[in-house]
């Protein structure tokens, strides 16, 4: 369940809001007015949730923030594909599965083996 408590709101039509941990919650409109104040709120690591017509279209983060998060998102990338491999290596160990040579694939596409290389 969120919390909430009003921000400064005495020059906005609809006001921001502040919902536990550190997220803001702010319209197009708080954005197009105060995107000052918006992004020092993000670079001080709070996040910032933009709501157009009571729904997020997008949220403003510290760029640091951002890194950490595209770091975390590549690292879980690469742990699924880790997993993927693991149960195609299985699944080739039980004999559900094959390996199909480079070769195989590429006469299949129509392709020749080494067309391309421009060494």
């Amino acid at each position: 369940m969120m919390t909430y408590s009003m921000l400064d709101s005495s020059t906005r039509e609809q006001p921001m809001f502040r919902v536990k941990g550190a997220t803001t919650i702010a319209t197009v409109t708080d954005l197009r007015r105060s995107a000052n104040e918006l992004l020092q709120r993000a670079e001080a690591g709070e996040s910032v949730v933009v709501q157009r017509n009571a729904e997020a279209v997008g949220v403003l983060v510290g760029y640091e923030a951002f890194q950490k998060l595209q770091a975390v998102a590549e690292r879980l990338e690469d742990l699924e594909l880790l997993l993927l491999a693991r149960r195609r290596e299985r699944a080739i160990e039980r004999g559900e599965d094959r390996l199909i040579p480079l070769e195989e694939v590429m006469r299949d596409l129509g392709m020749e083996p080494g067309a391309g290389d421009e060494s």
